[in-house]
């Protein structure tokens, strides 16, 4: 379920609730907005950059849930007019829910690095916020199937999470194109490693090694995202000593990379399976609630064979 905030027109502020803007189940709810967050956006010299955008990201409410807009295709973005534009000076203005609190929001500009930045409340934040800008560079990639070199012929799916190290620098740029390219504007410089997240629909596919890119001031990287078809790994957890099936956490990471990690709960029968690549894998199992994963074993996947399930027993007096 996608729940999205809106700005709508100049005095209402609008929740649409389903799971895509054409969805029949989505309701709209008016509720009148008297908090505005105005601010500027300016240079590393402070001079303004004219016609930045401010796209909103999320909005932390009292009771502790989260309304979020992450997984908005840009087509959907712009219907719900979540995306404003600043002036000639750098600057805007947003609308936020009353009552909600931590109004998240992201800046681009064009030849610049984008930033995340975010709005409490009047008596800790300062109005206008100023939000300076460092130049920047791009990332272009194509995502092509290995068997034939090209562009899968099915309707483009899935998001790009793009990682530093261990840490995610930037989340979910939906894979829309026809031709399943992305770009990622609005980059700091640096080196990036992508990652492609399939929706269960498409779970067959795989990418063995992710891409790694470095991004330069001014400059448009470019990168291959290549897919396969996945070995199908099953298994089922059970308890050691009675027999019977346990629930728990399973992460399958192909030759041990954490990041290109695959994970899934097992199911009431204590059954899981997860698409992986062929080669080296290792496998971590958690036990429900489990802070910690630990290592269950390696094992080496053949190309074209599809390996018997694996029956993992698991100590449920001590795992923790």
């Amino acid at each position: 379920m996608t729940v999205l905030c809106i700005d709508y027109k100049d005095f209402d502020l609008g929740l649409f609730v389903g799971n895509s803007i054409e969805d029949s189940s989505i309701r709209f709810v008016a509720k009148k907005s008297t908090q505005r967050i105005r601010g500027r956006v300016v240079d590393s010299s402070g001079r303004p950059i004219a016609g930045a955008k401010v796209q909103l990201t999320n909005q932390r409410t009292d009771s502790g849930g989260y309304i979020s807009f992450f997984q908005l295709t840009p087509e959907e973005a712009q219907k719900l007019h979540i995306v404003f534009e600043g002036d000639s000076d750098g600057r805007f203005e947003l609308a936020r829910i009353d009552g909600g609190n931590w109004t998240n929001f992201r800046v681009s500009a064009p030849g610049y690095a984008s930033s995340t930045d975010s709005y409490h409340d009047p008596a800790r934040d300062k109005l206008p916020k100023t939000i300076a800008l460092q130049k920047g560079g791009s990332a272009r990639g194509r995502i092509i199937l290995k068997e034939t070199g090209r562009a899968p012929t099915t309707r483009p799916a899935g998001w790009l999470y793009v990682f530093q190290g261990q840490s995610i620098a930037r989340s979910q740029d939906a894979i829309t194109a026809e031709d399943w390219t992305v770009r990622c504007d609005g980059m700091m410089p640096g080196e990036y490693t992508m990652l492609l997240s399939l929706p269960p629909a498409l779970k067959n596919w795989v990418c063995a090694k992710p891409p790694q890119v470095r991004v330069k001031e001014g400059e448009v990287a470019e990168f291959t995202i290549v897919l396969e078809e996945g070995i199908h790994l099953r298994g089922k957890l059970i308890d050691a000593a009675t027999g019977q099936a346990v629930a728990g956490y399973i992460q399958v990471r192909p030759g041990g990379d954490s990041i290109n990690g695959r994970g899934v709960g097992a199911q009431k029968d204590g059954s899981w399976e997860v698409f992986v690549p062929p080669g080296l894998c290792e496998i971590y199992y958690a036990p429900p609630e489990a802070r910690t994963i630990q290592r269950w074993k390696t094992i080496n996947l053949e190309a074209g064979k599809t390996p018997e399930e694996l029956i993992m027993k698991v100590d449920t007096k001590t795992a923790k």
